[in-house]
């Protein structure tokens, strides 16, 4: 579930993060999806859990990267070209990638699905 909530805020260029997904197989509910203040509309668009910046970089501060995020080859938030808030708009989608380091099969971490798509 973090490596979805990392992949949010790479896809969007950090103007949005999903946290705090619940829930068991498929079936999720409860979650957040959390904009900086300088990007949220006054009319709550995503309701009062929206926590903003400091949601965000709470996020940023303690996720650690796992067997997900290498298979997707998300980059380190805390080298990212941005901050809450301050996108460059030039970047587009491309995402610099750090090579993904393997997780032997029955280690610690290697719960991702080979098939992302089953995510």
């Amino acid at each position: 579930m973090l490596a979805f909530s990392h992949w949010t805020y790479e896809y969007t260029r950090g103007e949005l993060l999903v946290l705090d997904l619940q829930g068991v197989g498929e079936n999720l509910t409860d979650p957040s999806v959390i904009k900086p203040e300088d990007k949220q509309s006054r009319g709550m668009v995503f309701g009062p859990a929206n926590l903003g910046e400091d949601a965000i970089r709470n996020f940023i501060a303690k996720h650690r990267c796992n067997s997900c995020c290498r298979k997707l080859k998300l980059p380190d938030l805390k080298r990212n070209d941005y901050s809450p808030g301050r996108i460059n708009s030039a970047l587009g989608l491309e995402i610099k990638t750090e090579p993904a380091v393997e997780t032997p099969a029955g280690e610690e971490g290697s719960d991702c699905p080979e098939d992302l798509t089953q995510l």
